[in-house]
């Protein structure tokens, strides 16, 4: 099995390949996220494995919510590779996949419920409330830092994402890359557990005359 995972959903671009417990390439680029950049990247990530575009088994990707532009140009790479190649996407949902992710980094936090906070680039961030166990919680929204008591009522829950300091400002901004995504799916398969349909989760449409942060 080789998976090529691709997160764009947030304003990083990270790629990586992954076959077995090894990562053979990764790649990122903090700047852009558009198709000129991610489909150069990807060709010389097989190119760095040594491998062909055909070696590849299943896609994974993120579907935000996050960056409007990066989420539908990682979307329509995956499709594109799976059409050609004949292969499945393994889409996840972004909140789910850092949630999890930060479970596994952080198993001290164990006993704690999660606010999954991801960057906008708006006033608001995106949110989402899990139980200790990974449950949500609370319906997916998008709020300013004053409303996230309203948000979480009696919890206490540790924030964690790249939004994680703008809505608590006692919190570090973290994030997991596609190295992550690629584990993550991985397991997701290795327990027969199931994928998204491999549609953008924007929780709202593209504002442009909102006052960024």
């Amino acid at each position: 099995m080789m998976i090529l995972a691709i997160d764009s959903a947030n304003f990083h671009l990270s790629i990586a390949l992954l076959q077995g417990k090894e990562i053979l390439a990764y790649a990122e680029n903090k700047t852009s996220v558009g198709d000129a950049v991610l489909l150069p990247m990807i060709e010389a990530l097989f190119q760095k494995a040594s491998l062909p575009l055909r070696a590849m088994t299943h896609v994974a990707v993120t579907l935000g919510p996050g960056s409007f532009t990066g989420t539908r140009i990682g979307i329509a790479a995956a499709r594109g590779l799976a059409l050609a190649l004949e292969i499945p996407i393994l889409a996840v949902n972004s909140f789910e996949w850092v949630a999890h992710c930060y479970k596994k980094l952080c198993p001290h936090h164990l006993d704690s419920s999660l606010v999954i906070a991801l960057e906008s680039k708006r006033e608001e961030s995106f949110v989402a409330l899990f139980s200790k166990e990974l449950k949500l919680l609370r319906e997916e929204t998008y709020l300013r830092p004053d409303q996230l008591h309203e948000y979480i009522g009696a919890y206490a829950p540790v924030v964690v994402g790249d939004a994680a300091s703008y809505i608590d400002s006692s919190m570090t901004s973290w994030m997991p890359n596609a190295q992550d995504l690629a584990f993550h799916v991985q397991e997701k398969l290795a327990y027969k557990r199931s994928f998204e349909t491999c549609v953008p989760f924007y929780l709202r449409p593209p504002e442009i005359n909102r006052a960024k942060k």
